[in-house]
């Protein structure tokens, strides 16, 4: 059976979600909870949680005050979800400035209607890949197809974003973090594209063969600590797109702590960490936004920070294993 989302299991994130940002309000959890209304129909709630997740992620780029682009570029995007379209263009703008990887530079494009750009930014990112990469595939797509007025192409990029997310697996109520879209949300925009407005969310996932009539296997939440047990380092040889092999490592620290080395030659590192009760993700010395209730969580926000990254999918997929490696010490 392929995978799809219940609907029933994305209301009872929401009422989780709920909780938890009352509990404590990140960005993170205000952008799952938003994209949960969204899906539900529920706009008006959608809307208000999506500025609000803005003003917290905002918030932190004034506290800190550095140009973190990924995070400017996340304020806007996250006002453009809310429906405030020149509130949004300034953060999109200003992240574009910055030292962006193409395929990123596409995706802002498109969200700033320049839709020539991110086509021709997209078609960098593949050749830079030297291989298939097909969520900018999926982007190029769309852009030629609300560039051209072209329905039937925008069905073409919605079966490429379809095939994405089957592979990730991950409902809406869990997507965060993108410095642009996620994939739902790309999802929403080939519809809008196509129809000229998207329509309600079980109707898109119906037509994208995405709506499940049964309920996920229950998935019990991992305890704050479900850190690997043991302790030590192991490296591992891994190949390496420009040719050669690149001695990765992850470490446990003795305190449960995970440091990753992905690609020694240019100091590629990430960490997952405990702290305040939760876990945290790091790339690099930049903590990533967001606290986890466990080193999973905290894994899944790297993946668009890395694939931010020269090769950045081969990046993800070897943080991938070396995180498994790390069960094994």
């Amino acid at each position: 059976m392929s995978w799809g989302v219940n609907l029933d299991d994305v209301a009872a994130a929401r009422d989780r979600l709920t909780a938890r940002v009352a509990e404590h309000t990140t960005s993170h959890a205000l952008e799952q909870l938003a994209r949960a209304h969204a899906w539900l129909g529920e706009d008006d709630a959608a809307r208000r949680r999506w500025r609000e997740a803005a003003e917290v992620e905002e918030e932190h780029v004034r506290r800190w005050g550095r140009e973190d682009a990924t995070r400017i570029a996340r304020v806007g995007s996250l006002l453009l979800r809310a429906g405030d379209a020149d509130a949004a263009r300034p953060w999109l703008e200003r992240a574009v400035r910055s030292e962006l990887r193409h395929d990123r530079l596409a995706a802002l494009s498109y969200l700033l209607g320049g839709f020539d750009a991110a086509v021709r930014y997209a078609g960098r990112a593949v050749e830079e890949e030297e291989a298939s990469y097909p969520w900018a595939e999926a982007v190029a797509a769309l852009a030629r197809a609300r560039r051209d007025g072209d329905a039937g192409a925008a069905e073409d990029a919605r079966e490429r974003f379809v095939a994405l997310i089957r592979e990730e697996r991950t409902p809406p109520d869990e997507e965060s973090g993108s410095g642009d879209y996620s994939l739902f949300d790309w999802l929403e925009e080939t519809f809008r594209v196509s129809d000229g407005a998207a329509p309600g969310g079980r109707e898109m996932l119906e037509r994208s063969g995405l709506l499940s009539a049964e309920p996920a296997p229950p998935r019990p939440a991992p305890a704050a600590d479900a850190g690997p047990s043991g302790r030590g380092s192991r490296t591992v040889a891994n190949p390496h797109p420009d040719g050669g092999e690149v001695e990765a490592r992850v470490t446990v620290d003795e305190r449960g702590d995970l440091e990753f080395v992905l690609d020694p030659q240019r100091d590629l590192r990430a960490a997952i960490r405990r702290a305040g009760g939760g876990w945290h993700a790091w790339l690099g010395d930049t903590e990533l936004p967001g606290e986890f209730g466990g080193p999973r969580g905290a894994k899944r926000a790297l993946r668009e920070p890395l694939r931010a990254q020269p090769h950045g999918q081969w990046a993800v997929a070897l943080l991938d294993r070396l995180f498994t490696e790390s069960y094994e010490l």
